[in-house]
């Protein structure tokens, strides 16, 4: 038996790293690469409209995953260029090359990745195999562009400046679809610029395509597109409107600025949302006149349940004053038992819907808990106590409080347990976001995830996974993550001094402080 073991354990060994192994990723195929240094922006955005999985459409493969799937798509869409552009613009910007941004459909370029031919891989199974058989395993399971190309598009002529083909692209194994995308996106940018170094200083076009028709009417057409009921409104005519967006959500305030070629933005209790055009299905008109400086009721105290906190939705589906309102009904359990360590971990359901984030009210300015803003939340499991000492001892040397809940002092450590917990588990286990957690601190469950710290003489911090920053205002987001990098990370408490909704980046565990982990994880992928 001993021999039979050791005998699959070389095969897995020789067979990974083949599975791994990239192609030659990058072919030019039209202009230069040389673009990419010359020119000085350009729109961009991904496309998807001729990937297969498994020989069916992309669209039909994400049906066939389930709804959840499909809801959370454009969010997951919107992630991945967010963090292939800000990774992009930081190298180019170093060489005074090309920036990419997603906000003015009519810039003069475009920089298109066309996705082609997809693997989508195995949704934790290289993490785990990298688990026991080292980094070298890591791109086991990972999704691989196996065809696609990157076009670079003069808007006016349609004109293709460069063209670049690539495959066998294969990104890092991740816990979910989402990480694993933003993982293979890294790869295909870092192939992309080390490819156009090599044409850095060459103006001569190597390859030339006199024009691309049909990219060049997409891309018209994307700049012109405009809903039949759009119409342009002054904003002193105070119209209330429903704003529905391409990913389902719908919002209601009353209008400030409508330019159906570019944003409409509203005035939700007392704040400026902007929303990008791009993002918008359709407007209707609902009523006129509503006051301008109506307030968030956010319930501040840390033991204050009431009916604005949290609602179930109703045919009226504007938040108005309220906290949040719930707008998921799936049929996930109310409760689950997951197994962590070989201990039992009790985790409880969070239905999704929407909330204003933050607050303004008495030292909302110390709390820095300003602006008041409007985010989605889908619906998630949280564990029901912090994890405890027991538990996560068998990740390493924790201390612990009193109660037997384990305490971690610094982020690297709380990321060390998280991913430790996640590869042994196969399952995107992970600790809340900041909106998350508010979102828990403020539902309808509120006094039984935090029962066993709202009485605690120290203050019980969480930590949550965004780094630290002010809030922005923007468009409505869908599980916001915050900012892509920064210094500190958030931690929040629900017995607070100040109340639930003040916001910390600084934790000095020490005599009047606990910092706790709590385990999330999305009630879509429970079933992975």
């Amino acid at each position: 038996m001993k021999r039979l073991f050791l005998l699959c354990t070389l095969i897995i060994i020789c067979l990974i790293p083949l599975q791994a192994k990239d192609g030659d990723q990058m072919t030019l195929q039209a202009g230069t690469a040389n673009t990419i240094w010359t020119l000085s922006s350009a729109y961009f955005e991904t496309d998807w409209s001729e990937a297969t999985v498994e020989g069916v459409g992309w669209n039909q493969w994400l049906e066939s995953k389930g709804p959840d799937y499909v809801r959370d798509w454009p969010s997951d869409k919107q992630k991945i260029e967010d963090y292939f552009m800000k990774r992009f613009n930081k190298k180019t910007g170093k060489k005074n090359g090309m920036s990419l941004q997603n906000s003015n459909p009519n810039d003069t370029h475009y920089f298109v990745v066309h996705l082609l031919d997809v693997d989508m891989g195995s949704i934790g199974g290289g993490v785990v195999a990298s688990a026991f058989l080292g980094a070298f395993a890591k791109k086991a399971g990972g999704i691989n562009f196996k065809s696609g190309y990157v076009d670079i598009v003069e808007t006016s002529s349609g004109k293709v400046m460069c063209r670049l083909s690539f495959k066998n692209v294969r990104g890092d194994s991740g816990l979910n679809m989402s990480s694993q995308l933003i993982l293979v996106f890294e790869d295909l940018h870092d192939e992309i610029i080390g490819f156009a170094d090599r044409f850095k200083g060459q103006n001569k076009p190597d390859i030339y395509i006199e024009s691309s028709t049909h990219i060049h009417q997409e891309a018209q057409s994307k700049s012109q597109q405009v809903p039949a009921t759009h119409a342009v409104l002054p904003a002193s005519s105070q119209q209330q409107v429903a704003v529905k967006l391409k990913n389902g959500a719908t919002i209601k305030g009353m209008i400030k600025e409508f330019d159906p070629l570019d944003k409409i933005v509203l005035l939700i209790a007392g704040q400026e949302t902007t929303i990008p055009m791009e993002k918008v299905e359709n407007v209707e008109m609902t009523q006129t006149s509503v006051p301008l400086n109506t307030t968030v009721n956010t319930g501040n105290a840390f033991n204050r349940p009431n009916t604005a906190e949290a609602s179930t939705a109703s045919s009226d589906n504007s938040l108005g004053n309220r906290k949040l309102i719930v707008t998921e009904n799936e049929d996930y359990p109310e409760t689950i038992t997951v197994n962590i360590g070989n201990m039992p971990i009790e985790m409880l359901l969070v239905k999704g819907g929407r909330m204003n984030m933050g607050f303004d009210g008495d030292h909302s300015l110390a709390m820095k808990s300003e602006p008041v803003h409007e985010v989605g939340i889908t619906s998630f499991y949280i564990s029901s106590k912090p994890i405890s000492h027991q538990i996560l001892s068998k990740f390493g040397k924790i201390k612990h409080d009193d109660e037997g809940y384990a305490i971690v002092e610094k982020y690297k450590n709380v990321e060390t347990i998280i991913n430790a917990i996640a590869k042994t588990s196969g399952k995107p286990y992970r600790i809340p976001t900041e909106a998350e957690w508010e979102y828990a601190a403020c539902c309808e469950l509120q006094n039984q995830i935090f029962a066993d710290v709202a009485d605690n003489k120290k203050i019980a911090y969480d930590w949550c996974s965004d780094y630290y920053d002010e809030f922005k205002e923007g468009s409505v987001e869908l599980d916001p993550t915050g900012p892509i990098s920064g210094s500190d990370h958030v931690v929040r408490a629900f017995n607070n001094k100040h109340g639930k909704l003040n916001r910390n980046n600084k934790l000095s565990v020490g005599r009047y402080t606990l910092g706790y982990i709590r385990l999330v994880i999305k009630a879509k992928d429970v079933q992975l």
